[in-house]
This record gives structure tokens, C-alpha cells and sequence, in this order.
């Protein structure tokens, strides 16, 4: 097994259900996860990040360049559709340093520069 599907694999856990629940979220059949298990599919590389975002990860962490998941506290969230890690903060130059209006005003920039992707 890769590095990435051990990954997975540890997010997922030994929950009862937990599979499901992933396939259901990635919209396949729970039978693709028991084949990545097996060894007969690779095919969990084109869902990275769907995966990363279900179990609150980074890609990176996935991919193996992190050695630790991002905690809580590396994460957090503008609202309920924009997640920064620490890289986004540091960039930002400390988005909760900022005043609400400034705050606000990097808010609306996401939701614009999103929209005109979308397009």
C-alpha cells in the first residue's frame, strides 16, 4: 500500500459505517473503497481532494509531504464556505489581527474571485 491510501485509510478508521459514509459523500459505490483497500484500484488518487476536505485534512497530509494531519488549531474557518490553514493566514498577514470591516472585505474578495471562477 502507498503512503496516501495508509492515510486514508487511518482517517477512515475503524468506524462502523465509516466507509459508507465517505462513499456516499464522494457519491461512488462503497465497494470502490474495498478495492482500493485490496489493491485493485488506485483510483482514490482523483478524489484527494474531496477526501481531504471530508475528514478536515490537508492534500499535502494525504499526499505524504505532512507528517501530521492540520489540527483545530491550524485551522479555521471565515465562514462557512472559505477554510484558511496557517500557509492562507501567513499570507493573509494574520486575518484575525484584522479589523471586522477588513475581515468583511477579504471575505467579499473570496466570494468574488470564486464566482468568477465558477464562470
Amino acid at each position: 500500500m502507498d503512503e496516501m491510501l495508509l492515510r486514508i485509510l487511518d482517517c477512515i478508521g475503524p468506524k462502523h459505517g465509516a466507509i459508507k459514509d465517505l462513499a456516499n459523500y464522494l457519491n461512488i459505490s462503497p465497494n470502490v473503497i474495498t478495492n482500493w483497500k485490496n489493491g485493485s484500484s488506485r483510483s482514490y488518487r482523483k478524489y484527494v481532494h474531496q477526501i481531504a476536505e471530508y475528514f478536515g485534512v490537508s492534500t499535502d497530509y494525504l499526499l505524504g509531504k505532512e507528517k501530521e494531519p492540520a489540527t483545530d488549531s491550524d485551522r479555521f474557518r471565515l465562514e462557512d464556505d472559505i477554510d484558511l490553514t496557517d500557509v492562507d493566514i501567513a499570507f493573509l498577514g494574520g486575518f484575525k489581527e484584522l479589523t471586522e470591516e477588513n475581515q468583511a472585505t477579504i471575505r467579499d474578495m473570496v466570494r468574488i474571485m470564486r464566482e468568477r471562477q465558477k464562470e
